[in-house]
């Protein structure tokens, strides 16, 4: 999809198209369009990366939804501490 929406995708359709306001192609102008894309072992690096991003955010999420919960048991403890005098 990205590759659409690129300014390279878009020079390509400006050049090959006659119209001037809005590019349009056939179907065979649009296969002729060469895609680029990374090597495989690039390509699995960037999963391998996105994977661990994707684990760590995980995490802090639990972590978050953990931290909210003690927030919440804390806020009736201190509203009580407050009402008792003893802050």
């Amino acid at each position: 999809m990205w590759s659409f929406v690129a300014d390279s995708f878009s020079d390509y359709a400006n050049k090959i198209s006659g119209r001037t306001r809005m590019p349009k192609l056939n179907r065979k102008q649009l296969f002729g369009f060469a895609l680029s894309h990374p090597e495989l072992n690039v390509q699995q690096a960037i999963v391998a990366y996105l994977e661990k991003l994707r684990t760590r955010a995980g995490t802090l999420g639990a972590l978050y939804a953990m931290t909210l919960a003690e927030l919440d048991c804390l806020l009736p403890s201190i509203l009580d501490m407050a009402f008792k005098g003893e802050l």
